[in-house]
């Protein structure tokens, strides 16, 4: 069987046209569209989204679609702070953006997803990146005081190990540095002043792995920090805000200081004479493509980015930029957009109405989903097996979901094979295969040969979602026991076993009776301070509350612990009581024996 193709693609648009495509449900828009820009000769390719969680979505898909080929799948995450809010956001995102935003100017041919919110951010001129970065190959000779000096100028931080993006270490002829944009830190050798040896190593267990001959180092920031950029923050706001003693505004004081406040992003004009946005970088011959409503997704959020601006924009300590200052506004974004060839993409079936329309013979999966309470659960997928013609790929999230789906066909004694990926299901001869592709729902193509993609959405009733980022479990007992004074940091909250909850302040020394001993400095409500003698160690614990941010501030000397502890105990002796209570009824009753419910678990 040959590998299906649309019986009739449509052709791209040129520069200044607009050309609109309908009936797209489901994952059927990752598949025109890595078809689309397969057999584009050359050039990028922008996709912009409604959302965020769509443009990561439509990524994913990208990538599975375009997994074997040579296409480059970028995507330029949001900051993932509400505007004018006072925190910077990670530094692996920021690691992604300055990645992105550097291989983009060079792509030859290749894909670029981003959501609208992201293209209308204002960005650093595309010069800077390229002037702040730093190559490094094996035989170069280098100045261990020059690297230090043009690492803090591109805004690395100097730290004793490392472990985060955007951190460097010096010992001795070695250094350490975790490149913006790189999956993991290099340990650089140095024989005298000659580069001797890169390699990367693991950040957890600080062993090296294996060696390179180069790496490229991006700055650490999307704006500069050295003393040109200091002076000319300093310079642009006073400009920004005339009325405003700058000596108490304590983003100014920071910046004037060397130290980037948290929120300084949203400062980020002040550092440049001009900004510039996401087209900017662009190279030539790129295609647009955009998913869903996008204009009307702009207008709502220039809607709630002028609502927080005229919320939070009345503190004389922290005066706000404008939003234009920051943001493009939607007329411009669009004025911009017009001279690349544009092409409105629907989920949605529309009449051809319009000049260069095209509706896809596309149709959303049949309901496929798995009834246990039947006989068969599985007859709606068995029909369709039966009924089909053509090919069936089916698409698991995981290979433990692949391993379910694989057991659940084998009841129906469909035994599909299983392939790498979306590119080698589309090649392979064989009516039914199994792979591996984050898909959201399934679709059917009316190509030459009837094509059927299935997900876990069709057959279960609902995605696997997979997190792109899991936060670590630090609430564990175990884990809120003190064992080091060096695990805390000053003004983290801590638990005392008969105060309550106050803040870490360090440590000092006291003489008391004629005896110094060290104790630990803990603050509480009302400037009062607690001192407890490094032996009482064990009376002292993390706090584990839901968000350390908003952890409480017990009073000394109050009732307030004392009724938390005593409303905590009552508490557990309520639930204590009724788990004896329903244990003594479910014992004096006589059992039901259920049957062993084997395919519910195997869903589980």
């Amino acid at each position: 069987m040959n590998k299906p193709k649309l019986a009739c693609l449509p052709p791209i648009a040129t520069p200044a046209e607009r050309h609109y495509w309908s009936n797209l449900p489901g994952a059927s828009l990752a598949y025109v569209l890595s078809q689309t820009i397969l057999q584009k000769p050359a050039g990028a390719t922008l996709v912009i989204c409604e959302s965020t969680a769509t443009a990561y979505q439509l990524e994913v898909e990208l990538g599975a679609f375009l997994k074997e080929s040579e296409v480059e799948t970028l995507h330029l995450p949001d900051w993932e702070t509400l505007p004018y809010d006072s925190f910077s956001p990670h530094q692996d995102i920021v690691s992604q953006r300055l990645l992105t935003l550097y291989r983009l100017q060079s792509m030859k041919q290749g894909v670029m997803v981003v959501s609208i919110s992201s293209l209308l951010n204002r960005l650093p001129p595309v010069e800077y990146i390229n002037r702040h970065s730093l190559h490094l190959a094996c035989g170069d000779k280098v100045s261990i005081n020059r690297l230090r000096q043009q690492f803090e100028s591109v805004g690395y931080r100097c730290t004793e190990t490392v472990y985060e993006h955007g951190e460097y270490a010096v010992r001795g002829s070695l250094f350490d540095i975790f490149p913006m944009g790189s999956s993991s830190p290099y340990r650089v050798d140095l024989f005298d002043d000659e580069i001797e040896s890169i390699r990367f190593f693991d950040p957890e267990t600080q062993k090296t792995i294996e060696a390179v001959d180069r790496i490229a180092l991006l700055p650490a920031r999307e704006f500069p920090m050295d003393k040109a950029a200091i002076n000319l923050f300093q310079d642009a706001w006073h400009e920004a805000f005339p009325h405003s003693d700058a000596k108490k505004c304590p983003i100014y004081r920071d910046v004037a200081a060397g130290l980037p406040p948290p929120g300084i992003e949203y400062y980020l004009p002040l550092f440049f004479e001009q900004t510039q946005s996401l087209i900017d970088y662009l190279p030539e011959n790129t295609s647009v493509f955009a998913l869903g409503n996008i204009e009307s997704s702009a207008e709502q959020f220039w809607r709630d980015i002028r609502y927080r601006y005229e919320q939070y924009g009345v503190d004389p300590l922290k005066p706000l930029l404008a939003p234009d200052r920051i943001y493009l506004k939607v007329n411009h974004l669009f004025e911009r957009l017009k001279p690349y060839p544009l092409t409105y993409c629907s989920n949605e079936r529309q009449e051809n109405t319009k000049i260069h329309h095209f509706t896809f013979p596309f149709k959303p999966c049949p309901d496929l989903a798995i009834n246990h309470r039947l006989q068969t659960p599985l007859i709606k997928l068995q029909n369709a097996i039966f009924d089909n013609h053509g090919k069936i790929i089916l698409c698991a999230e995981t290979a433990g979901r692949q391993q379910v789906l694989l057991e659940l066909l084998e009841k129906i004694q469909c035994l599909p094979t299983m392939v790498d990926s979306l590119e080698d299901a589309l090649q392979a001869d064989d009516p039914i295969v199994l792979v591996i592709a984050p898909l959201s729902s399934g679709f059917s193509v009316e190509a030459e040969t009837t094509l059927l993609f299935i997900t876990e959405k069709e057959l279960f009733g609902e995605k696997i979602l997979q997190s792109r980022r899991r936060k670590k479990d630090n609430d564990r007992n175990s884990d809120a026991i003190i064992r080091n004074l060096t695990e805390l940091t000053v003004g983290a909250p801590v638990v005392h076993l008969e105060h309550g909850v106050g803040r870490y302040e360090g440590m000092t020394t006291l003489t008391v009776d004629d005896l110094t001993s060290e104790y630990i400095q803990l603050l509480y409500a009302d400037e009062a301070r607690l001192y407890v003698p490094v032996s009482s160690l064990h009376l002292i614990s993390r706090y584990s509350g839901a968000d350390e941010d908003h952890a409480p501030l017990h009073r000394l000397g109050s009732e307030q612990w004392s009724k938390a502890r005593r409303k905590a105990a009552e508490q557990i002796r309520d639930v204590a009581a009724e788990l004896l209570d329903i244990n003594a009824r479910r014992a004096s009753r006589k059992g039901y024996a259920f049957r062993h419910p084997d395919a519910d678990f195997a869903l589980f």
